[in-house]
C-alpha cells in the first residue's frame, strides 16, 4: 500500500471534500460533508478541517492543500492569485 503524500480540500460555500493522496497520485481515502464556509465559519475552519483529518487518520504533519472559498475574502484566509500552470511548490 502507498504512504500517504498530502491531503487536497475543496472547499466551498455549501459543501466540503476532502482526499487523502498517496505518493503514487492515487486517492486512499476521501470525505464529503456539507459544511461549506457558511457552516464551518460558525464552527471554526480549523476545528472542521481537523474533525476530518482525524477520521481518515492522516499523519499530523501531512501537508494540506485547501482550494475553493475557503480563500476567499470572507473565507478562513483570503489567497491571492497566482498564474498556471504552475508547480506545486510555487503554491
Amino acid at each position: 500500500m502507498t504512504k500517504p503524500a498530502y491531503v487536497a480540500v475543496d472547499w466551498g460555500t455549501s459543501s466540503f471534500r476532502l482526499w487523502l493522496i498517496g505518493e503514487d497520485g492515487s486517492i486512499l481515502s476521501e470525505r464529503r460533508s456539507g459544511e461549506g464556509m457558511t457552516t464551518a465559519a460558525q464552527l471554526g475552519f480549523a476545528k472542521v478541517l481537523q474533525s476530518h483529518l482525524d477520521a481518515i487518520s492522516a499523519p499530523d504533519a501531512i501537508p494540506v492543500i485547501v482550494c475553493g472559498m475557503a480563500g476567499a475574502r470572507q473565507g478562513w484566509v483570503e489567497a491571492g492569485y497566482i498564474d498556471t500552470p504552475t508547480s506545486l511548490a510555487a503554491i
